[in-house]
Parts: C-alpha cells; structure tokens; sequence
C-alpha cells in the first residue's frame, strides 16, 4: 500500500485529478471491484485546498484498506490504529474526516464482536458495561489500544526508530534506553510528571554521570515528541510537558560526579587488566594501559603524543604538547619511568615521522582516544561488572597520583607537576615556584612499583 500521499494534477478544464493505486492483494479479494487505481475529480480550486482534499481523500482509502484487513483478521493491526489516529487527529478540524473516524471505530467493534461471537449481556444500561459482561473484555481492550487510550510502546518505540534517520548504534542505544525508562514508570501512566521526576532522581541518587542521564532524557524526550506528533500524548494534556520541571546535569555537576566516584585501580586489577588485555585482540589497548600506568596522563593526552615529543636520549616526554584539559596540564615535560621505557623506545620506533602519532587511531572524529577507550571499558566491564563510573581509564590516573603520595612520599608541589594539576589552591607556590625539571621528578617518577608486574 502506498505510504506517500498522491499529489493531485490539475487537468485543462481546470478540476483536479487524484489517481490511488489499489494493491495488488487487495484487488484479488474485490476491493474496489478490481480495478489497478481509484480516481478521485475535484472542482476547480486552489493548489492548496487540493491538497489537503487529496490528503482526506487518501486518508479515507487508507482506513478502508485498515478496515478489510480488520475482517480478514479480527484483530486491531498497527495499520489500523495509525489511520484511526490519523482520521481522529485530522477530525479535530475537519467534519468529514471525524465522521470517517466514527465509522472505522464502530465497524471494528462490529468485525471484532461477530468474529468472537459475543453479543452485549442483558441486564446492563451501560452498553460497554454489557460488551465487558459478555465476554468482550478483550475487545474493549482493542478499542482502547485503537483509540490510543492504551499504548503499544513496542510498535511506537519501532516507527520512532525508523523514521529517526539514526544510525544503528544509536538506535539500539535509544531503544534500550526508552525501554529501561518504561519499565521502570509503568507502561500506563509512563509521562505523568512526578513518575518522571522521580525517575530522573533515582539516576542521580544511583550514581548514574550527569552525562548519562541527560543522553537517556535526550532519547525519552524524543519518543515523547513521537507520541504528540501521532496525537497519542495531547501537548496540553496532563502528559503533554512533564520534563519542565527537570534540570539536566551543568558540566560543573558531571565534574564533580565524576571527582568523587572515581577511585583508582589496586595492584591486582591493574595487573589483571594488563594480563586480560594482552590476550586479547586489540594489542594497543596493552600500550595505552602501561603508559597510564607510568604517566598518570589522561587518555586523550596519551593518544595526543608524537614521536617528536619524545627524548629518549634524555628520557623524557612532552605531555599536553597538543593541549590538555587544564592549562596546567599543557606542555608539560616528565620523565620516562625506566618501567615505561621499553615501551616508549618500542612505539618510537615504529614511527617513520616526526609528526607520527604514538597510538593509532582506528576511528572518526576528533578524539583520538575514542575507540580504544570504548574498548577499554568493554574489557573493564567484562572483568569487573558492575563498577561504571567507579572505575574507568581515569583510574590509573588516580592510581599513579595514590602511589606517587602514599608509596613514594612524593610531595604535594612535585604530583602537581608530573600530573598537569593546578596551582592555584596554594597562592604563593602558584605565582612564584617554577615548575620542577624532569630531572627533578625523576627520583619519584623511577620508585614506582605495581606488585606483580614485570616489563
């Protein structure tokens, strides 16, 4: 059947013409005597009234079509709801498409009723009452879901989906999320706002990022628009505005969400993630894990160095070169670990150009350090479900930040300067002391040991 509107053409003596191709299937039961195509004549008029007659005219055939398949089946199809939806909608404005509306409501009830044999039971002055007393509690049921009083969220979600223009990842992303979000409220009531509300203040109170959340509302929003385009959810309804009271997540609050769940990485989980990554497929991930280890630089940063910012000779690399989250962080010299140097000399190595990147990039986009780090945090959740934000690549940040402190008893002002933090809580040490040498840093950088792994 055609999904599209036929565009009427206007003909010389100055009416319009509609042609409505018949589907073959239907022609072989009769519909429309047979014929290939329905033509439709309107008296001379403008462009637009012509439209909007072609729009009812096709609407109308559509629910004729709806309504054969509804005898063939007895049963309320998606195809029929969608017209019932669409002549209701349009019936709001318009005297003959709510008349053709009434007629499809009452000939389902007729096909549904005959082709379960249920009669209304006596005794009832309530006409639905009497339909449910007879045994048609399931053809109400059919009613409601065609009227949209009831929800398929199944289908609704799906024709969502399919005209979204998303890419496939993204769909199932969405779809999980709307369907999580569903569970979770009720199928009945899902956009009545204090559900709603007390939705989005679980996430929070679970310790779901800010970030997160805010990715979930953006799918839950869009179904949301979905069901008022399709008239199923009224905009000036009870349902129609139920986000308006919810503040997504500042990124000062993904910050400090992300500060306070983060912790860093044991020994052990650092050596079984090393060991898990070895064994695996992507062999960079091995790479990206042991300068995290020894830098305590961020992933980005890490996909960020080139060959030229290495000095082997010296033992140093140049971190932030490229930019880095923090001012403090940019253009910052450290010294290679001797634990790390085998690695720094191996993917040196591999470069022909000054220019080349240490780590690969096997992606699109800007950042580098995207796909790699999604694989990371497959391999982390394969290992230790359940953690999420807990702990993530940011770990091993925390890790050598914990160890240069507590195992080292590197002081405050020498951290700073290996890991790029700011200054500026220690006024007089902001403005007056230079930042260390890597010569310096050196002693500190060189005793750091994670228990049972050997380069």
């Amino acid at each position: 059947m055609p999904r599209t509107v036929p565009k009427p053409k206007l003909q010389p003596n100055g009416r319009w013409k509609l042609r409505i191709t018949v589907p073959s299937d239907l022609r072989t039961f009769g519909f429309a005597e047979g014929v290939r195509e329905i033509i439709r004549t309107h008296p001379p008029c403008s462009s637009r009234v012509a439209q909007s007659w072609a729009y009812r005219e096709f609407l109308a055939f559509e629910a004729q079509v709806a309504s054969i398949k509804l005898k063939q089946s007895g049963e309320i199809t998606p195809e029929l709801r969608d017209e019932y939806l669409k002549l209701a909608l349009l019936g709001q404005t318009d005297l003959d498409a709510g008349l053709a509306a009434d007629a499809l409501f009452d000939e389902s009830l007729t096909t549904m009723l005959k082709a379960r044999g249920i009669a209304p039971a006596v005794g009832h002055e309530d006409y639905w009452e009497a339909i449910e007393a007879g045994g048609g509690g399931d053809v109400l049921a059919n009613l409601n879901n065609l009227t949209g009083k009831t929800l398929d969220h199944l289908s609704e979600i799906e024709s969502w989906l399919g005209i979204s223009g998303l890419t496939r990842k993204t769909q199932a992303m969405y779809r999980s999320d709307v369907h999580a979000f569903i569970e979770a409220v009720g199928e009945q009531r899902p956009f009545e706002e204090q559900g709603v509300r007390d939705w989005y203040y679980h996430q929070l109170s679970s310790g779901v990022s800010p970030k997160t959340i805010n990715r979930k509302l953006g799918a839950i929003k869009g179904y949301h628009g979905h069901l008022i385009e399709r008239g199923l959810v009224d905009r000036r309804g009870p349902y129609g505005r139920p986000f308006d009271d919810l503040k997504t997540a500042s990124k000062q609050a993904a910050k400090a969400s992300t500060k306070n769940q983060t912790r860093p990485w044991t020994d052990e989980e650092v050596i079984h993630l090393y060991e898990a990554a070895k064994k695996g497929e992507a062999s960079q991930l091995v790479d990206m894990i042991v300068l995290g280890m020894f830098t305590g630089a961020r992933i980005e940063s890490l996909y960020r160095i080139r060959k030229r910012d290495v000095d082997l000779d010296a033992a140093t690399v140049l971190i932030g070169a490229e930019g880095d989250k923090t001012e403090a962080g940019q253009d910052r010299r450290i010294p290679i670990a001797q634990s790390l140097l085998p690695t720094m000399e191996r993917l040196v190595a591999r470069g022909d150009e000054p220019e080349d990147y240490l780590l690969r990039f096997r992606g699109k986009g800007d950042k580098r350090s995207d796909p790699d780090g999604k694989r990371f945090g497959r391999l982390k959740e394969k290992l230790f479900p359940g953690e999420g934000r807990k702990a993530t690549f940011h770990s091993f940040r925390k890790t050598f930040i914990t160890k240069l402190g507590n195992e080292v008893s590197a002081p405050e002002h020498v951290i700073r300067d290996i890991v790029g933090h700011d200054n500026t809580k220690n006024v007089t040490m902001g403005l007056y002391r230079a930042r260390m040498s890597p010569k310096e840093m050196r002693p500190y950088v060189d005793r750091l040991v994670y228990a049972g792994w050997a380069f």
